[in-house]
């Protein structure tokens, strides 16, 4: 008889440690679609850009190359043409932000800098295309000049350098595209956007 409670005590502990495992395998079976669904991130959505830069120049002044004694004053008038193709099945809405990049040059050092940004929201159709229009920005540059032998006056004003161009849908950056690699460094880092 005394063997037997013993014998019961064994019995009920393997029953108590079967059980608890049957259970924690049960909840992490039910656990799991939800900790998966959790762990799914957003499908990430791909837009191809295709940029083309629109001017008007006006000039005035000088109109032989060689003829130094006479100031070449130059304004351009420049927009950005966005087209945005959508390659998957679903349409998108995307925020099209434009950067333009200009330098300034004066008495002082030149400066480089973000000169003009803006935003529009389009949708893009799926398996479709989209254009956007940029804002325009107008700028006036007047070249460096001798009017008089011995006398040099500096260029000055501000003229277009760059431009930048990206697709956000959410936060994500859905596609985008610059004019240059130091374009792209001076509008991802807002730190660094004034350089002289």
């Amino acid at each position: 008889m005394l063997i037997l409670p013993g014998l019961l005590n064994l019995k009920t502990n393997k029953i108590m440690k079967t059980s608890v495992r049957s259970i924690l395998l049960v909840t992490a079976l039910l656990l799991a679609p939800i900790a998966g669904f959790a762990q799914t991130p957003a499908p990430k959505v791909s837009l191809s850009l295709a940029v083309k830069k629109v001017d008007t120049k006006e000039k005035k002044g000088k109109d032989d190359k060689d003829d130094k004694k006479k100031a070449k004053v130059e304004t351009e008038t420049a927009k950005l043409v966005i087209t945005l193709r959508n390659v998957s099945r679903e349409p998108v809405s995307a925020d099209v932000k434009w950067y333009f990049i200009s330098r300034v040059g004066g008495d002082g050092p030149s400066t480089t800098s973000l000169a003009k940004e803006g935003s529009k929201t389009v949708e893009v159709p799926a398996s479709g295309n989209a254009e956007v229009q940029s804002e325009g920005i107008t700028t006036t540059y007047t070249d460096a000049f001798s009017p008089q032998k011995g006398k040099r006056e500096k260029a000055h004003g501000e003229k277009v350098i760059g431009w930048g161009v990206k697709a956000m849908v959410g936060d994500q950056v859905a596609g985008e595209q610059y004019s240059s690699d130091s374009a792209k460094q001076m509008i991802n880092n807002p730190a660094d956007a004034e350089k002289k």
